[in-house]
């Protein structure tokens, strides 16, 4: 085998080994939630903790925050997760963050007992442990909401459009200026010229509870400079609940999309 070969052979190696590490390696993982209404919304920066059982007793080992889709996770893929005192293997518990003003639904332990053992290989990974909570007298206030962009006008109202080229995209919506509240998402054009638009409201946001509650304007061209007029928006208008919803419109190289949404105080 010439050298060329050679090495090529052992890339290749080493490549299949490393996906094969990847693919055993152990994981703890799962969601944070918060129940609003009938439905449940992602919670970011919620930190999660994991202990272990060493020699009779659950003993701390590391924490994480979740992600701005609520998830977080301990790995041994990207270190996360280490072998403590000798090994990944072994019983752990995950916990979560207490907080004032927020009871835990869900696990109804208050935590979860998980094993994670070498063979079958699929007991290296335990997902889906979701903890999920509810805040007590949440106050709300009403906010008028965005989708990310530039600005109608420099001075004055802070609202904004959306340009959009024709390809998937997703851009976050801010409430009251400077609140990010979620995002909302431009599917590429269907066969029909139609986009789908989908809203994620995160973080205890959600639809105020006020007629026509998201409305949408498209745009051929950039939108004058002048401060819009929601209420004469034409291409769609909606009375929704809820956090999330997903609608379909015809195909602009421009969107306005104004909400009208609660958040917490």
């Amino acid at each position: 085998m010439t050298y060329s070969k050679l090495m090529k052979s052992m890339l290749l190696t080493v490549a299949v080994l490393g996906l094969m590490s990847v693919a055993s390696a152990c994981e703890i993982s799962g969601y944070k939630y918060e129940k609003v209404g009938e439905e449940t919304v992602p919670v970011e920066g919620w930190t999660i903790y994991l202990h272990k059982l060493v020699n009779g007793e659950f003993v701390y080992l590391t924490e994480t925050k979740t992600d701005v889709n609520g998830y977080y996770h301990f790995s041994e893929a990207d270190k996360t997760l280490l072998p403590y005192p000798k090994s990944v293997y072994g019983t752990y518990r995950v916990y979560e963050e207490s907080r004032p003003g927020w009871t835990q639904l869900y696990p109804t332990t208050g935590f979860y007992e998980i094993q994670l053992v070498k063979y079958p290989i699929e007991g290296r990974k335990v997902s889906d442990l979701n903890f999920i909570n509810e805040r007590e007298n949440v106050c709300y206030k009403d906010e008028t909401a965005w989708t990310d962009g530039p600005r109608y006008v420099k001075k004055g109202n802070w609202a904004t459009y959306t340009p959009y080229a024709g390809q998937e995209k997703t851009v976050d919506i801010y409430a009251g200026k400077t609140i990010k509240v979620g995002t909302a998402t431009f599917s590429a054009p269907d066969a029909e010229g139609n986009v789908t638009i989908t809203i994620d409201l995160k973080n205890g946001a959600s639809f105020a509870d006020v007629k026509e509650n998201l409305k949408i304007q498209g745009y051929t061209a950039v939108p004058p400079a002048k401060n819009p007029a929601p209420g004469k928006f034409t291409t769609y208008k909606g009375t929704l609940s809820g956090s999330s919803v997903t609608v379909t419109v015809p195909q602009f190289a421009y969107y306005g999309v104004h909400l009208d949404v609660k958040v917490p105080c």
